[in-house]
């Protein structure tokens, strides 16, 4: 389809991003490549990734769309800190397109603009703001999956939106991992309870690359704690989010692989050393996956 008859679009323009999360890819994040260096095999890592190379090539790749879009979704990286997302609402508004334009993001939430950029101001001058809140875990298990995060912080930022921001919608994405599979009923408890979080708002997005994260990656005697917690939890939500919860309970029962859990074992200790934190500690329950 030729561009001029584009009405949505879906902007990942650099992988620019300051969380540096463990079931990430450098392809996604400046932050977690800078690691990469030290934690991976890799001797060439490319650490800053862009779809353009000038704002310049970016407004004349754009400039037949300005005047029919409908919907633009930003990921990332994190959209919040490429100033590329800035000057594409720039040119939203300067077309006086802005008013007719719906917003939605993914989104780590860490930040409320980028230097002169102030978020707010901005979507003042649009009709709908999603957003689709990244989350892997709370307090220190968040922190530790998502270096960077901050559950306060983050608390905080979620409040400052819900005040500021007409026609907020949000999202609670849960990045599913062998990391925080036992803690996903501890999670929708604080979500609903701290922040006011619908179950209906509540999703989940199981990890598939790295492989290693995946779910079903895990020792036969998690798996059967993992698959009873969830099971157990799921009898007291209600629909869709029990049937979500009840998805998550079905990736565990796939076969799991020996290479994935010797993988698991390495990158986790490699991670640990590079950043000075311990598995066993944040995680007690799940120590045996490092044995």
């Amino acid at each position: 389809m030729p561009i001029e008859f584009l009405k949505s679009l879906d902007f990942r323009v650099s992988n620019t991003c300051n969380f540096r999360c463990r079931t990430c890819t450098p392809a996604a994040s400046s932050a977690l490549a800078k690691d990469w260096v030290f934690i991976s095999k890799e001797k060439n890592v490319e650490i800053n990734r862009k779809a353009f190379e000038s704002n310049e090539e970016l407004r004349s790749y754009l400039s037949p769309v300005w005047s029919q879009l409908e919907k633009v979704y930003f990921a990332g990286g994190e959209p919040f800190l490429q100033v590329e997302h800035y000057l594409i609402l720039e040119e939203l508004i300067k077309s006086k397109r802005s008013s007719q334009v719906e917003l939605f993001y993914n989104t780590n939430l860490s930040v409320r603009g980028f230097g002169k950029h102030d978020l707010v101001e901005y979507w003042k001058r649009f009709p709908r703001i999603s957003l689709s809140l990244s989350i892997d875990g709370t307090y220190e298990k968040g922190a530790y999956i998502r270096d960077g995060f901050n559950w306060d912080h983050f608390k905080d930022n979620v409040k400052y939106f819900k005040e500021n921001v007409s026609g907020l919608e949000l999202f609670y994405n849960i990045t599913v991992s062998n990391f925080n599979g036992l803690y996903l009923p501890e999670m929708v408890r604080h979500l609903k309870n701290e922040l006011g979080a619908s179950e209906g708002r509540i999703y989940f997005n199981p990890v598939s690359d790295p492989a290693y994260y995946a779910l079903n990656n895990l020792t036969a005697d998690l798996k059967d704690k993992v698959l009873k917690t969830l099971i157990e939890a799921s009898t007291h939500l209600s629909s869709p989010l029990k049937e979500r919860v009840e998805a998550v309970a079905n990736l565990i029962n796939r076969p799991n692989d020996i290479k994935n859990l010797k993988a698991f074992q390495q990158m986790t200790k490699r991670f640990d050393q590079v950043r000075g934190q311990s598995f066993r500690d944040v995680f007690p329950e799940l120590s045996s996956l490092l044995k």
